[in-house]
Protein backbone atom coordinates (compact mmCIF):
# COMPACT_ATOMS: atom_id res chain seq x y z
CA UNK A 1 0.00 0.00 0.00
CA UNK A 2 1.21 3.40 -0.98
CA UNK A 3 2.29 5.80 2.03
CA UNK A 4 -0.17 8.83 2.61
CA UNK A 5 2.54 11.51 1.19
CA UNK A 6 3.20 9.94 -1.62
CA UNK A 7 -0.48 9.37 -2.74
CA UNK A 8 -0.95 13.38 -2.04
CA UNK A 9 2.09 14.01 -3.91
CA UNK A 10 0.46 12.57 -6.76
CA UNK A 11 -2.39 14.58 -6.23
CA UNK A 12 -0.98 18.04 -5.51
CA UNK A 13 -1.22 20.33 -8.63
CA UNK A 14 -0.80 24.10 -9.39
CA UNK A 15 -2.83 26.60 -11.23
CA UNK A 16 -3.76 29.90 -11.75
CA UNK A 17 -5.90 32.01 -9.17
CA UNK A 18 -7.41 34.53 -12.62
CA UNK A 19 -6.51 32.76 -15.91
CA UNK A 20 -8.07 35.66 -17.27
CA UNK A 21 -6.64 38.25 -15.84
CA UNK A 22 -3.27 39.74 -16.79
CA UNK A 23 -1.54 38.27 -13.72
CA UNK A 24 -2.08 35.91 -11.41
CA UNK A 25 -1.24 34.23 -8.49
CA UNK A 26 0.17 30.63 -8.90
CA UNK A 27 -2.45 28.39 -6.70
CA UNK A 28 -1.56 24.99 -4.58
CA UNK A 29 -4.35 22.51 -4.85
CA UNK A 30 -4.64 18.96 -3.09
CA UNK A 31 -7.31 17.37 -0.59
CA UNK A 32 -6.41 16.12 2.60
CA UNK A 33 -8.75 13.51 4.35
CA UNK A 34 -11.65 14.90 1.72
CA UNK A 35 -10.59 18.04 2.55
CA UNK A 36 -9.69 20.93 -0.10
CA UNK A 37 -6.49 22.29 0.62
CA UNK A 38 -5.55 25.55 -0.95
CA UNK A 39 -2.33 27.68 -1.04
CA UNK A 40 -0.97 30.42 -2.89
CA UNK A 41 2.72 31.19 -3.72
CA UNK A 42 3.55 34.64 -2.28
CA UNK A 43 2.70 37.96 -4.91
CA UNK A 44 6.13 38.36 -6.41
CA UNK A 45 5.60 34.98 -8.04
CA UNK A 46 3.08 36.72 -10.04
CA UNK A 47 2.65 35.16 -13.50
CA UNK A 48 1.26 35.70 -17.14
CA UNK A 49 -1.68 33.51 -17.98
CA UNK A 50 0.62 33.34 -21.54
CA UNK A 51 3.03 32.04 -19.62
CA UNK A 52 1.89 29.14 -17.91
CA UNK A 53 1.56 25.85 -19.19
CA UNK A 54 -2.10 24.19 -18.07
CA UNK A 55 -0.80 20.89 -19.15
CA UNK A 56 2.70 20.82 -16.95
CA UNK A 57 1.45 22.69 -14.23
CA UNK A 58 4.53 25.33 -14.43
CA UNK A 59 6.14 28.39 -15.91
CA UNK A 60 7.15 27.67 -19.75
CA UNK A 61 11.57 28.37 -20.09
CA UNK A 62 11.67 27.48 -23.41
CA UNK A 63 11.95 30.31 -25.73
CA UNK A 64 11.03 28.08 -28.50
CA UNK A 65 7.42 28.12 -26.69
CA UNK A 66 6.94 31.25 -24.79
CA UNK A 67 8.03 34.02 -27.71
CA UNK A 68 8.37 36.66 -24.95
CA UNK A 69 11.69 35.31 -23.38
CA UNK A 70 13.45 36.18 -26.46
CA UNK A 71 15.49 39.55 -25.55
CA UNK A 72 14.68 39.30 -22.27
CA UNK A 73 17.02 37.45 -19.69
CA UNK A 74 14.81 38.90 -16.31
CA UNK A 75 12.15 36.88 -17.86
CA UNK A 76 13.94 33.96 -17.95
CA UNK A 77 14.96 34.46 -14.54
CA UNK A 78 12.17 35.24 -13.19
CA UNK A 79 10.05 32.24 -14.38
CA UNK A 80 13.07 29.55 -13.40
CA UNK A 81 12.38 31.45 -9.92
CA UNK A 82 8.61 30.06 -10.15
CA UNK A 83 9.21 26.90 -11.07
CA UNK A 84 11.96 26.24 -8.55
CA UNK A 85 9.43 27.95 -5.52
CA UNK A 86 6.54 25.59 -7.47
CA UNK A 87 9.01 22.40 -6.81
CA UNK A 88 9.99 23.50 -3.16
CA UNK A 89 6.31 24.05 -2.53
CA UNK A 90 5.87 20.61 -3.31
CA UNK A 91 8.44 19.16 -1.38
CA UNK A 92 7.55 20.95 1.70
CA UNK A 93 3.95 19.84 1.42
CA UNK A 94 5.16 16.55 1.42
CA UNK A 95 7.70 16.47 4.01
CA UNK A 96 4.93 18.16 6.18
CA UNK A 97 2.26 15.32 5.60
CA UNK A 98 5.23 12.68 6.10
CA UNK A 99 6.23 14.34 9.66
CA UNK A 100 2.42 13.96 10.74
CA UNK A 101 2.28 10.50 9.31
CA UNK A 102 5.43 9.66 11.69
CA UNK A 103 3.21 10.92 14.27
CA UNK A 104 -0.09 9.44 13.58
CA UNK A 105 -1.70 12.44 13.51
CA UNK A 106 -4.78 13.71 11.03
CA UNK A 107 -3.40 17.06 10.20
CA UNK A 108 -6.53 19.57 9.05
CA UNK A 109 -5.90 21.77 5.88
CA UNK A 110 -5.11 24.93 7.97
CA UNK A 111 -2.99 23.66 10.13
CA UNK A 112 -1.04 22.33 7.04
CA UNK A 113 -1.43 25.57 5.76
CA UNK A 114 -0.17 27.55 8.72
CA UNK A 115 3.24 25.02 8.46
CA UNK A 116 3.75 24.99 5.09
CA UNK A 117 3.17 29.24 5.40
CA UNK A 118 6.16 29.26 8.14
CA UNK A 119 8.52 26.66 6.41
CA UNK A 120 7.93 28.61 3.26
CA UNK A 121 9.45 32.14 4.62
CA UNK A 122 5.62 33.89 4.95
CA UNK A 123 3.63 34.73 7.68
CA UNK A 124 3.62 32.56 10.91
CA UNK A 125 0.49 33.86 12.36
CA UNK A 126 -2.71 36.14 11.53
CA UNK A 127 -1.22 39.66 12.40
CA UNK A 128 -3.45 40.74 15.56
CA UNK A 129 -3.36 44.21 14.97
CA UNK A 130 -4.83 44.09 11.24
CA UNK A 131 -8.89 43.87 12.02
CA UNK A 132 -10.83 43.14 9.38
CA UNK A 133 -12.70 46.85 8.57
CA UNK A 134 -9.22 47.91 8.93
CA UNK A 135 -8.28 45.78 5.60
CA UNK A 136 -11.62 46.19 4.05
CA UNK A 137 -10.46 49.89 3.86
CA UNK A 138 -7.38 49.58 2.63
CA UNK A 139 -8.82 47.30 -0.35
CA UNK A 140 -11.30 49.97 -1.43
CA UNK A 141 -8.69 52.47 -1.07
CA UNK A 142 -5.73 50.93 -3.02
CA UNK A 143 -7.52 48.58 -5.76
CA UNK A 144 -6.66 50.64 -8.93
CA UNK A 145 -8.96 48.10 -10.96
CA UNK A 146 -12.27 48.48 -9.07
CA UNK A 147 -15.26 50.78 -11.23
CA UNK A 148 -16.15 53.91 -9.37
CA UNK A 149 -19.64 52.08 -8.96
CA UNK A 150 -18.20 48.89 -7.46
CA UNK A 151 -16.25 51.13 -4.82
CA UNK A 152 -19.39 52.86 -3.90
CA UNK A 153 -21.20 49.85 -3.30
CA UNK A 154 -18.33 48.76 -1.39
CA UNK A 155 -18.12 51.32 1.03
CA UNK A 156 -22.01 51.75 1.47
CA UNK A 157 -21.00 47.75 2.41
CA UNK A 158 -18.40 48.31 4.48
CA UNK A 159 -20.47 51.70 6.28
CA UNK A 160 -23.52 49.02 7.42
CA UNK A 161 -20.76 46.29 8.88
CA UNK A 162 -19.67 49.08 11.10
CA UNK A 163 -22.91 50.01 12.02
CA UNK A 164 -23.56 46.22 13.19
CA UNK A 165 -20.01 45.99 14.87
CA UNK A 166 -21.26 48.78 16.85
CA UNK A 167 -24.69 47.47 17.88
CA UNK A 168 -22.55 44.32 19.46
CA UNK A 169 -19.52 46.03 20.95
CA UNK A 170 -17.16 44.16 19.26
CA UNK A 171 -14.05 45.25 16.56
CA UNK A 172 -14.45 42.48 13.77
CA UNK A 173 -11.50 40.40 13.38
CA UNK A 174 -10.71 37.57 10.06
CA UNK A 175 -11.37 34.77 12.39
CA UNK A 176 -14.89 36.46 13.15
CA UNK A 177 -15.97 35.92 10.11
CA UNK A 178 -17.93 32.70 10.23
CA UNK A 179 -21.13 30.57 9.39
CA UNK A 180 -22.44 32.33 13.08
CA UNK A 181 -21.39 36.06 12.31
CA UNK A 182 -23.48 35.18 8.76
CA UNK A 183 -26.49 34.18 10.69
CA UNK A 184 -26.46 37.00 13.20
CA UNK A 185 -25.73 39.87 10.53
CA UNK A 186 -28.43 38.58 8.00
CA UNK A 187 -30.81 38.67 11.26
CA UNK A 188 -29.61 42.29 12.30
CA UNK A 189 -30.37 43.36 8.46
CA UNK A 190 -33.87 42.13 8.20
CA UNK A 191 -34.61 44.39 11.63
CA UNK A 192 -32.23 47.37 11.10
CA UNK A 193 -33.08 50.08 9.24
CA UNK A 194 -30.27 51.45 6.35
CA UNK A 195 -29.99 55.34 6.46
CA UNK A 196 -32.61 56.32 4.38
CA UNK A 197 -34.97 54.97 7.05
CA UNK A 198 -36.70 51.83 5.30
CA UNK A 199 -35.55 47.91 6.07
CA UNK A 200 -33.13 46.58 3.79
CA UNK A 201 -34.05 44.48 0.52
CA UNK A 202 -32.90 40.79 -0.11
CA UNK A 203 -30.57 41.91 -2.94
CA UNK A 204 -29.29 44.49 -1.19
CA UNK A 205 -28.36 42.06 1.47
CA UNK A 206 -26.97 39.18 -0.96
CA UNK A 207 -24.59 42.32 -2.55
CA UNK A 208 -23.55 43.20 1.04
CA UNK A 209 -22.33 39.85 1.39
CA UNK A 210 -20.74 39.13 -2.25
CA UNK A 211 -18.61 41.91 -1.14
CA UNK A 212 -17.49 40.36 2.28
CA UNK A 213 -16.30 36.98 0.09
CA UNK A 214 -14.51 39.36 -2.06
CA UNK A 215 -13.03 41.11 1.04
CA UNK A 216 -12.30 37.34 2.89
CA UNK A 217 -11.25 35.96 -0.93
CA UNK A 218 -8.60 38.79 -0.70
CA UNK A 219 -7.19 38.55 2.74
CA UNK A 220 -7.04 34.89 2.75
CA UNK A 221 -5.18 34.86 -1.37
CA UNK A 222 -2.40 37.74 1.14
CA UNK A 223 -2.22 35.38 3.58
CA UNK A 224 -3.64 36.86 6.30
CA UNK A 225 -5.82 34.83 7.64
CA UNK A 226 -6.27 30.69 7.18
CA UNK A 227 -10.39 31.09 7.73
CA UNK A 228 -12.06 29.89 4.86
CA UNK A 229 -15.84 29.88 6.48
CA UNK A 230 -16.30 32.13 3.51
CA UNK A 231 -16.13 29.64 0.56
CA UNK A 232 -18.89 27.22 2.30
CA UNK A 233 -22.33 27.26 0.80
CA UNK A 234 -23.82 28.16 3.93
CA UNK A 235 -21.96 31.87 3.74
CA UNK A 236 -23.77 32.68 0.52
CA UNK A 237 -27.64 34.59 1.03
CA UNK A 238 -30.42 33.90 -1.61
CA UNK A 239 -30.67 36.80 -4.02
CA UNK A 240 -34.73 37.58 -4.51
CA UNK A 241 -35.97 37.39 -7.86
CA UNK A 242 -36.87 41.05 -8.76
CA UNK A 243 -39.27 42.15 -10.71
CA UNK A 244 -38.24 43.47 -13.48
CA UNK A 245 -39.62 44.63 -17.10
CA UNK A 246 -39.28 44.28 -20.51
CA UNK A 247 -40.77 46.74 -23.78
CA UNK A 248 -42.24 44.79 -25.90
CA UNK A 249 -41.30 45.06 -30.15
CA UNK A 250 -44.95 47.64 -30.27
CA UNK A 251 -43.42 49.51 -27.45
CA UNK A 252 -40.66 49.68 -28.68
CA UNK A 253 -41.60 50.55 -31.93
CA UNK A 254 -44.01 53.63 -30.46
CA UNK A 255 -40.65 54.84 -28.96
CA UNK A 256 -38.67 55.06 -31.63
CA UNK A 257 -41.35 56.79 -33.82
CA UNK A 258 -42.39 59.13 -31.46
CA UNK A 259 -41.40 62.68 -32.04
CA UNK A 260 -38.61 63.87 -29.64
CA UNK A 261 -37.13 67.09 -31.86
CA UNK A 262 -38.12 69.28 -29.31
CA UNK A 263 -35.99 67.93 -26.88
CA UNK A 264 -31.96 67.30 -28.46
CA UNK A 265 -31.56 65.59 -25.32
CA UNK A 266 -34.20 63.49 -24.78
CA UNK A 267 -34.06 62.48 -28.45
CA UNK A 268 -30.11 60.92 -27.88
CA UNK A 269 -31.44 59.11 -24.91
CA UNK A 270 -34.16 57.29 -26.84
CA UNK A 271 -31.93 56.40 -29.69
CA UNK A 272 -29.57 55.21 -27.41
CA UNK A 273 -31.74 53.36 -25.44
CA UNK A 274 -33.23 52.13 -28.89
CA UNK A 275 -30.08 50.77 -30.15
CA UNK A 276 -29.45 48.42 -26.86
CA UNK A 277 -32.71 47.26 -27.39
CA UNK A 278 -31.18 45.74 -30.95
CA UNK A 279 -27.86 44.84 -29.42
CA UNK A 280 -28.34 43.41 -26.04
CA UNK A 281 -25.43 44.60 -24.80
CA UNK A 282 -24.61 46.46 -21.34
CA UNK A 283 -24.29 50.39 -20.92
CA UNK A 284 -20.65 50.29 -20.50
CA UNK A 285 -20.29 48.31 -23.36
CA UNK A 286 -22.16 50.69 -24.95
CA UNK A 287 -20.53 54.15 -23.80
CA UNK A 288 -17.40 51.80 -25.59
CA UNK A 289 -18.69 51.88 -29.37
CA UNK A 290 -17.08 53.23 -32.25
CA UNK A 291 -17.68 53.63 -36.00
CA UNK A 292 -14.52 51.24 -35.79
CA UNK A 293 -16.41 48.57 -34.33
CA UNK A 294 -18.32 47.83 -37.06
CA UNK A 295 -16.98 45.47 -39.41
CA UNK A 296 -17.28 45.19 -43.60
CA UNK A 297 -19.37 42.67 -43.24
CA UNK A 298 -21.65 45.09 -41.19
CA UNK A 299 -21.33 43.03 -38.06
CA UNK A 300 -20.63 44.90 -34.96
CA UNK A 301 -17.83 43.60 -32.45
CA UNK A 302 -17.09 44.28 -29.49
CA UNK A 303 -14.91 43.18 -26.41
CA UNK A 304 -17.33 43.44 -22.93
CA UNK A 305 -15.83 45.61 -20.16
CA UNK A 306 -17.38 43.08 -17.40
CA UNK A 307 -15.84 39.81 -19.13
CA UNK A 308 -13.59 40.61 -21.70
CA UNK A 309 -15.89 38.55 -23.95
CA UNK A 310 -15.25 39.30 -27.91
CA UNK A 311 -18.90 39.59 -29.16
CA UNK A 312 -20.13 39.94 -32.56
CA UNK A 313 -23.79 41.79 -33.22
CA UNK A 314 -25.78 41.60 -36.48
CA UNK A 315 -26.79 45.48 -36.86
CA UNK A 316 -30.28 46.11 -37.17
CA UNK A 317 -32.17 47.99 -39.47
CA UNK A 318 -33.12 50.71 -36.91
CA UNK A 319 -29.49 50.87 -35.74
CA UNK A 320 -28.19 51.59 -39.08
CA UNK A 321 -31.41 54.20 -39.34
CA UNK A 322 -30.48 55.90 -36.20
CA UNK A 323 -26.74 56.27 -36.90
CA UNK A 324 -27.28 58.13 -40.07
CA UNK A 325 -28.60 60.59 -38.13
CA UNK A 326 -24.93 61.07 -35.69
CA UNK A 327 -23.07 60.85 -39.43
CA UNK A 328 -22.40 56.97 -39.22
CA UNK A 329 -21.48 57.50 -35.26
CA UNK A 330 -22.87 56.08 -32.50
CA UNK A 331 -25.28 58.58 -30.81
CA UNK A 332 -23.38 59.95 -27.45
CA UNK A 333 -24.87 59.03 -24.33
CA UNK A 334 -24.65 60.71 -20.24
CA UNK A 335 -23.83 59.04 -17.13
CA UNK A 336 -25.89 56.16 -15.98
CA UNK A 337 -27.27 57.90 -13.68
CA UNK A 338 -28.40 60.58 -15.88
CA UNK A 339 -29.05 58.61 -18.57
CA UNK A 340 -31.89 56.72 -16.14
CA UNK A 341 -33.02 59.78 -14.91
CA UNK A 342 -34.03 60.44 -18.48
CA UNK A 343 -35.53 57.70 -19.22
CA UNK A 344 -39.05 58.01 -17.10
CA UNK A 345 -39.36 61.05 -18.98
CA UNK A 346 -38.60 59.32 -22.31
CA UNK A 347 -41.36 56.63 -21.22
CA UNK A 348 -43.95 59.20 -20.83
CA UNK A 349 -43.09 61.24 -23.54
CA UNK A 350 -43.65 58.36 -25.89
CA UNK A 351 -47.58 57.40 -24.34
CA UNK A 352 -45.91 54.04 -22.57
CA UNK A 353 -46.42 54.89 -19.02
CA UNK A 354 -48.81 52.59 -17.62
CA UNK A 355 -49.41 51.16 -14.27
CA UNK A 356 -47.34 47.88 -13.08
CA UNK A 357 -47.53 45.57 -9.96
CA UNK A 358 -44.21 44.39 -8.22
CA UNK A 359 -43.59 42.12 -5.39
CA UNK A 360 -41.20 43.81 -3.14
CA UNK A 361 -39.85 42.38 0.13
CA UNK A 362 -37.93 44.48 2.80
CA UNK A 363 -36.90 43.10 6.28
CA UNK A 364 -39.07 40.62 6.67
CA UNK A 365 -42.09 41.86 5.32
CA UNK A 366 -43.87 41.02 1.75
CA UNK A 367 -46.07 43.05 -0.16
CA UNK A 368 -47.42 43.74 -3.36
CA UNK A 369 -47.50 47.44 -4.74
CA UNK A 370 -48.46 49.61 -7.74
CA UNK A 371 -45.69 51.96 -9.76
CA UNK A 372 -45.51 53.42 -12.73
CA UNK A 373 -43.61 52.26 -15.83
CA UNK A 374 -41.39 54.80 -15.94
CA UNK A 375 -39.81 54.37 -12.32
CA UNK A 376 -38.50 50.96 -13.75
CA UNK A 377 -37.02 51.43 -17.15
CA UNK A 378 -33.51 51.76 -17.26
CA UNK A 379 -30.08 51.35 -19.11
CA UNK A 380 -30.52 47.55 -18.53
CA UNK A 381 -34.32 47.29 -19.75
CA UNK A 382 -32.72 47.69 -22.87
CA UNK A 383 -30.59 44.35 -22.27
CA UNK A 384 -33.72 42.56 -21.14
CA UNK A 385 -36.13 43.84 -23.72
CA UNK A 386 -33.54 42.72 -26.36
CA UNK A 387 -32.91 39.12 -24.70
CA UNK A 388 -36.79 38.66 -24.56
CA UNK A 389 -37.65 39.61 -27.64
CA UNK A 390 -35.46 37.51 -29.36
CA UNK A 391 -36.33 34.45 -27.30
CA UNK A 392 -40.09 35.39 -28.32
CA UNK A 393 -39.39 35.46 -32.09
CA UNK A 394 -38.08 31.81 -31.63
CA UNK A 395 -34.01 33.09 -31.59
CA UNK A 396 -32.55 30.02 -30.60
CA UNK A 397 -31.23 30.34 -27.24
CA UNK A 398 -27.63 29.66 -27.71
CA UNK A 399 -27.74 32.59 -30.46
CA UNK A 400 -28.75 34.83 -28.07
CA UNK A 401 -26.76 33.98 -25.24
CA UNK A 402 -23.37 34.30 -27.82
CA UNK A 403 -24.70 37.74 -27.82
CA UNK A 404 -26.06 38.68 -24.08
CA UNK A 405 -23.08 36.51 -22.30
CA UNK A 406 -24.89 34.68 -20.45
CA UNK A 407 -23.03 31.09 -19.72
CA UNK A 408 -25.83 29.13 -18.76
CA UNK A 409 -29.19 28.63 -20.41
CA UNK A 410 -30.65 28.39 -16.94
CA UNK A 411 -29.21 31.17 -15.79
CA UNK A 412 -30.36 32.73 -19.10
CA UNK A 413 -33.87 31.77 -18.82
CA UNK A 414 -34.06 33.43 -15.41
CA UNK A 415 -33.31 36.49 -16.89
CA UNK A 416 -35.75 36.92 -19.61
CA UNK A 417 -38.89 38.53 -18.79
CA UNK A 418 -42.29 36.76 -20.01
CA UNK A 419 -45.88 35.90 -18.59
CA UNK A 420 -47.11 33.06 -18.60
CA UNK A 421 -49.83 34.00 -21.29
CA UNK A 422 -46.83 35.15 -23.50
CA UNK A 423 -45.01 31.64 -22.77
CA UNK A 424 -48.57 29.62 -23.88
CA UNK A 425 -49.07 32.14 -26.76
CA UNK A 426 -45.21 31.67 -28.33
CA UNK A 427 -45.85 27.58 -27.19
CA UNK A 428 -49.31 27.28 -28.76
CA UNK A 429 -47.56 27.81 -32.77
CA UNK A 430 -45.26 24.84 -31.84
CA UNK A 431 -45.46 21.82 -33.62
CA UNK A 432 -46.33 19.58 -30.91
CA UNK A 433 -49.49 21.37 -30.37
CA UNK A 434 -51.10 20.62 -34.15
CA UNK A 435 -52.49 17.57 -35.76
CA UNK A 436 -50.33 15.19 -37.95
CA UNK A 437 -52.11 14.37 -40.83
CA UNK A 438 -51.97 10.99 -41.89
CA UNK A 439 -50.29 10.77 -44.88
Amino acid sequence: MKEFSTILAQRVYFDLRTPKTSFSLIRLRCTVDSQRLEYYLPAEYKIKPSHWDRVSRCAITDSRRNKDLKGDPRLKVHLDNVNTEITKTRNTLVDIIQEYQHKGIKPTPAEIRQLLSERMGKRTSTPKNVFFLDFVNEYIKNSVDLQEQSRKQQASAKNVIERYSKSINKKLRFEDITIDFRNDFVKYLKTAKHEKGDYYKPNTIARIFKNIKTWMGAAYDKGLTDNNDFKKKAFGVQKEDADTVYLKEEEISQMYNTDFSGSPRLERVRDVFVIMCYMGIRYSDYLLLKKENILPSGLIRITTKKTKTPVEIPMHDRVREIMKKYNGEFPPAPSNQKFNDYMGEVVIKSGLERDVIVTETRGTMTRNKTVKLSSLVTAHTARRSCATNMFLAGVPTLSIMKITGHKSEKVFLKYIRITQEENALKLRDHSFYKTKKAN
